[in-house]
């Protein structure tokens, strides 16, 4: 079963924070005024929209990534946090008008492959950043050292 997650409700809360009662709160998270009157497959169609704005961002991210352009990567998980935040939403509204799960689940498939793509790049630039940070800190150790201790720092820094 497809629940939606509450972990990035704080940025909605700004707003929420105004509202008196927990019911009150409650019905500001699960409404969607785009919604209103559009029949059940409103949701859907928002669902898919939603989905492939967020795959853009990410297909962005990963050009920059895969071609070494300069991103900044503050603006970019800004973008990606608000449509996270969008795609929770539309989701508890698909919900809440009764869409199937398995259109819920097609309208997420082409985002869930551009996330998996977009985690193979950043786990190969995380790891040859470790490989550097390695190499230049080996590189100090051993600039710094007369060769007293130089057993014991290559030692520790294989571990």
């Amino acid at each position: 079963m497809i629940t939606a997650r509450k972990s990035f409700r704080h940025d909605a809360d700004d707003f929420a924070g105004f509202l008196q009662s927990d019911e009150m709160k409650q019905e500001y998270y699960n409404r969607s005024p785009s919604f209103e009157g559009g029949g059940s497959d409103a949701p859907l169609a928002k669902l898919n929209r939603v989905a492939r704005q967020l795959e853009t961002l990410i297909e962005d991210e990963s050009e920059a990534l895969r071609n070494q352009k300069s991103i900044n990567f503050s603006e970019a998980n800004i973008r990606k946090n608000r449509q996270l935040l969008e795609l929770e939403t539309t989701v508890n509204a698909c919900l809440n008008a009764n869409v199937p799960e398995d259109k819920i689940r097609s309208a997420l498939s082409g985002l869930r492959v551009k996330l998996a793509q977009n985690q193979a790049l950043l786990q190969t630039h995380v790891r040859a950043v470790r490989e550097v940070s390695s190499i230049i800190s080996n590189a100090i150790a051993e600039a710094d050292s007369d060769g007293t201790y130089s057993m014991a720092v290559r030692y520790r820094s294989n571990l």
